[in-house]
């Protein structure tokens, strides 16, 4: 909870200072935290009072549905074969300030639906109506979809999970951003043990709080 805490001061930070609301998530490969990161820093940016959208944009694999119980609902497949309007797209989370955009794991025209006219007027759109739009993407090196969407104005953050991905595969993710014109803001170091020793760019800390252990 403390290191989600973490994140968020660094995104509201970020946007004050920059005015970038689209927070990207994403990182080199499946499997290593993506979602749950996305998940909880829109709930927690809700949570402190802030209007939030969550889009589930993984649109081969999208999971942000699992996390929550939804009524029945409109995804961005509906969306790209026109059968519902953008206003149609956001649904009640169940947590106040928190809507969500749901993937619906479209069979075919995502990719060229991201290169749109129509996927860049919803981003545009959303940034304009909701405090911070929180965005789940696929995994960089698995797909290209995610470099498509940093292709805007909007923090960029990788998830690495520890002692799964390498260095090496951080830095194809970063020149492959670079090479879209895209930064990424931070690096998200995910499933940190205790028992891990100081090395490459993370770390490790622990501190008490009365009877209360926070780890991170």
């Amino acid at each position: 909870v403390e290191a989600i805490r973490g994140i968020r001061t660094s995104v509201v930070f970020e946007a004050k200072h920059s005015n970038k609301n689209i927070i990207i998530i994403t990182g080199p490969t499946a499997g290593i935290g993506k979602t749950f990161t996305s998940v909880n820093l829109a709930a927690s940016l809700a949570q402190a009072g802030k209007k939030v959208l969550l889009m589930d944009m993984d649109l081969k694999r999208g999971t942000v549905h699992k996390h929550f119980v939804l009524d029945k609902h409109f995804n961005i497949g509906h969306y790209i074969k026109d059968e519902c309007d953008y206003t149609e797209l956001p649904v009640d989370s169940g947590i106040p300030h928190l809507d969500i955009v749901i993937s619906g794991n479209p069979s075919s025209g995502s990719s060229e639906f991201l290169l749109s006219d129509k996927f860049q007027f919803l981003m545009e759109y959303y940034s304009e109506h909701y405090d911070y739009v929180v965005v789940d993407t696929p995994p960089i090196l698995a797909i290209s979809d995610a470099l498509v969407i940093s292709q805007r104005e909007a923090q960029i953050y990788l998830v690495k999970k520890h002692a799964v991905n390498t260095i090496s595969e951080l830095k194809q993710c970063l020149s492959r951003l670079s090479h879209v014109g895209s930064r990424c803001d931070g690096v998200l170091v995910n499933v940190v043990k205790e028992s891990s020793s100081y090395s490459d760019y993370y770390y490790y800390y622990s501190y008490q709080y009365g009877a209360e252990t926070v780890k991170s």
